[in-house]
């Protein structure tokens, strides 16, 4: 009876093979294959890296070098061939700086709207926003600043400097009033220890109450 039972067993693997064999490899195929092809993505995604890390290393040093012009090179390879990076939004935010440093603002303010539109994060895009915006101001176009102030949705860190820079903005505009009501934006956005708080009170402060023509405005 046992010897019959082991046969038994014997042939109904013998069936369940004959039947399933096909599914089970075809599985066994897909699973090496999610391997194998996962190892080859991250592979890829190491290379891209690595090539990026190359491209960005090469900015950095022309900018220490003042070579501006191959600093550009390098920066429009990053925003070519590895635009989904972190080098890509650094090594633009780098060659913006040195531009304005040298007063070369269009080409500050090209860098950093790059930043702003395709950088993979909302804090380095809202940081691109806040020094383009700086950048326009200082340009002399106000307008413009402003305009990038309130297209941007920076994330919630960063209200605090975006309602403040408005405010700077709008004093030298003579907008009184709209520059206060940024100052206090600025102040309910900011934590109550922020180091940058007492400079947005004094701001406040030397604006003044509002007249009674303001009162009434509002």
């Amino acid at each position: 009876m046992e010897q019959r039972t082991d046969e038994e067993q014997v042939q109904r693997l013998r069936e369940w093979v004959g039947e399933y064999w096909k599914p089970v490899v075809g599985g066994v195929i897909v699973g090496l294959a999610a391997v194998f092809g996962w190892q080859g993505w991250t592979g890829h995604q190491e290379g891209q890296a690595l090539a990026a890390s190359g491209a960005y290393n090469a900015l950095t040093q022309a900018i220490e070098t003042g070579d501006l012009d191959a600093a550009a090179g390098s920066a429009d390879t990053l925003g070519s061939e590895y635009k989904g990076t972190l080098y890509a939004a650094l090594g633009h935010l780098m060659i913006a700086k040195a531009y304005a440093d040298e007063a070369r603002y269009d080409e500050a303010a090209e860098s950093l709207s790059w930043v702003a539109n395709y950088a993979d994060d909302a804090p380095t895009r809202a940081l691109a926003s806040l020094r383009l915006a700086r950048v326009r101001w200082t340009q002399g176009d106000p307008d413009t600043a402003l305009s990038v102030l309130n297209d941007a949705t920076p994330p919630q860190a960063f209200e605090a400097a975006f309602f403040e820079l408005k405010g700077d903005i709008l004093m030298t505009t003579d907008a009184t009033e709209q520059a206060r009501e940024a100052y206090t934006a600025a102040l309910a956005a900011m934590d109550l220890r922020a180091p940058t708080r007492s400079a947005v009170d004094r701001k406040l402060a030397e604006l003044g109450q509002p007249d009674e023509q303001d009162e009434q405005a509002s």
